[in-house]
């Protein structure tokens, strides 16, 4: 250890010795903003996971509404009309649902993709701060 760490750690050592109270209340409140801190960027990989399609926005819900109304519409043709056009017609609306399974499987391999990225970042963030916890305590 150098000199400067070493007056610096007993000059720590000396503020702790004459008011510990001080100490624990400094400490609670770098605790809170940390929290703080913590919860606005939750908040905001929530924000950012919606936007990629974690919650379905308005234009999720009219190509869901868009489907359905296809889907019920040719079953419904294929119903009322028959012969070759209900073989057609039954034909139409598998590959509608099977496109609908396209997209669904696609917004969701997206939202995927993205929630692992942010799960690497953070685990990344983790590994960082483990290790200046372990050069802080070394360092004691």
């Amino acid at each position: 250890m150098g000199d400067d760490t070493l007056s610096g750690t007993m000059r720590t050592a000396e503020k702790l010795a004459q008011d510990p109270g001080e100490h624990l209340k400094r400490r609670e409140k770098e605790l809170e903003s940390e929290i703080r801190s913590f919860e606005e960027e939750r908040e905001n990989i929530r924000r950012i996971i919606g936007k990629i399609g974690g919650a379905p926005t308005p234009r999720t819900r009219l190509i869901n509404v868009i489907f359905v109304v296809l889907v019920l519409a040719v079953f419904a043709m294929s119903i009322v009309w028959g012969g070759r056009v209900r073989f057609f017609m039954i034909e139409v609306g598998i590959l509608l649902l099977s496109l609908k399974l396209v997209y669904f499987l696609e917004s969701h391999m997206r939202l995927n993709h993205f929630q692992f990225w942010v799960l690497s970042s953070l685990e990344w963030r983790l590994d960082k701060i483990d290790k200046r916890l372990r050069e802080l305590v070394k360092d004691e």
